[in-house]
């Protein structure tokens, strides 16, 4: 089990919608999450399936900052990344 490190991120438009979680279907919550947190902690197939449902983008803040989409209700904080 890992946990990786993220920063939430605030928007100032309230109407903004972020995307669904696909298990609870409550609303996601945007996390700043470094390139060095990405590559130490995620293994490839897990950042290929967050790209490919558009719930990691890649240097969205800024360089080497990337926005991810993340359940609060359903990881309470933690990502568990399972590495068999």
């Amino acid at each position: 089990m890992k946990t990786i490190k993220v920063n939430k991120v605030f928007n100032l438009d309230e109407n903004f919608l972020f995307p669904n979680c696909h298990v609870c279907g409550k609303e996601l919550t945007p996390f700043c999450i470094t390139k060095q947190e990405i590559d130490d902690k995620l293994d490839w197939d897990l950042i290929d399936n967050l790209l490919n449902m558009g719930l990691l983008l890649i240097d969205e803040i800024e360089k080497d900052k990337s926005l991810i989409y993340l359940c609060k209700h359903c990881l309470h904080g933690e990502i568990n990344v399972n590495n068999d």
